[in-house]
């Protein structure tokens, strides 16, 4: 494609772009709008649970609670125990008593929580990769427990919970892994929290065990430490709750409120003449947790309902696309991490 062709390109999408109001812009993803292309551009048992810009890409540490660390052991030490590895996770660990305490919040006992969420949609958003359904009710991985009963210790509810558990097929298949598609699940955590004043009046401990197929990736991270203590699971499902067209990890590495809406800055293009390429930018400053990346999109038509997902790219990797092989004339990105749900890219 020879430079002319693309400026005559160029004109012609700029002319097109003017004519798009204001409002179908400020609603998509920082989108870049081509111009002239050289030199620059402006462009119950198992199965179902339920920022601020941080330079960091070290794991938090999260340091099990007594009664969680209490209820493992029970379960590792069992001599029905199935499972021949026992990795503790702390991904897992973040989820289950992310569940634990939700349960105590808001007074329910369900694997799916009051919104209908499972735990395979929730240990994805905390961080943690599986082949698993990821829709919002699926649960492969879960049993959980609750004890309602004053001057009961966290050790002692344990107890009460984890021999509940071994009187119930259903659960001490889960809970010792005693078929293979549980005993294959070896990556481990038990989530706990504490209502002192409980459904009815009486004091309540709950308890969450998830198993899972290895993760040897998964490590906690700001990330998902920002999204849980910003986001509820449905707004997190949105991708975008408050319809600024900035996506919620993009409000994450922007430093500003997914709930509120924002401007972001956008999207930076130039065209490379050396390997006839283009080459998109995007304004961040500072390094990102590596689990984050780069999502381009890409459409011929600004009205056209579908965006094509061009590429991905790893943190501190230039986003260099050859242009032969894009016929779009639009961009947007989108950061997004490999574990999430996958969204639709509109």
């Amino acid at each position: 494609m020879c430079l002319n062709h693309l400026r005559k390109v160029g004109e012609s999408v700029s002319r097109i772009a003017k004519e798009i109001s204001m409002k179908t812009y400020n609603a998509l993803f920082p989108f870049v709008r081509c111009r002239k292309l050289p030199p620059v551009m402006s462009l119950a048992h198992w199965g179902i649970f339920s920022g601020v810009f941080l330079v960091a890409s070290m794991a938090y540490a999260l340091d099990p609670l007594p009664a969680e660390t209490y209820m493992l052991d029970l379960i590792e030490a069992h001599e029905g125990q199935l499972r021949s590895e026992f990795v503790r996770n702390d991904v897992l660990l973040f989820a289950a008593r992310k569940k634990a305490e939700d349960m105590a919040a808001r007074e329910y006992f369900s694997h799916q929580d009051p919104d209908g969420f499972g735990m395979n949609f929730t240990i994805s958003m905390a961080g943690y990769g599986h082949n698993y359904s990821k829709a919002r009710s699926a649960n492969n991985i879960e049993s959980i427990g609750a004890r309602h009963q004053n001057g009961l210790s966290g050790k002692v509810a344990a107890d009460i919970v984890f021999n509940a558990w071994m009187e119930s097929p259903g659960h001490r298949t889960h809970v010792l892994g005693t078929q293979d598609f549980f005993a294959k699940q070896n990556y481990v955590a038990v989530g706990y929290a504490f209502d002192p004043q409980g459904p009815h009046g009486w004091s309540s401990h709950y308890f969450s065990f998830l198993s899972a197929p290895p993760d040897e990736d998964a490590a906690l991270s700001p990330v998902s430490e920002w999204l849980f203590t910003t986001l509820t699971l449905p707004q997190m499902e949105n991708g975008d709750p408050d319809a600024d067209g900035v996506g919620n990890l993009l409000e994450y590495a922007l430093n500003t409120d997914p709930l509120s809406k924002s401007t972001a800055p956008k999207l930076q293009t130039r065209y490379l003449p050396e390997t006839h390429s283009l080459q998109l930018d995007y304004p961040l400053n500072g390094n990102l947790h590596p689990s984050l990346k780069w999502a381009v999109y890409s459409t011929v038509w600004i009205d056209f309902p579908f965006w094509n997902q061009e590429s991905t790219f790893d943190m501190g990797t230039p986003m260099i696309f050859p242009v032969d092989r894009i016929p779009a004339k639009y961009f947007k990105i989108d950061l997004i991490r490999e574990t999430d749900p996958e969204k639709n890219p509109f």
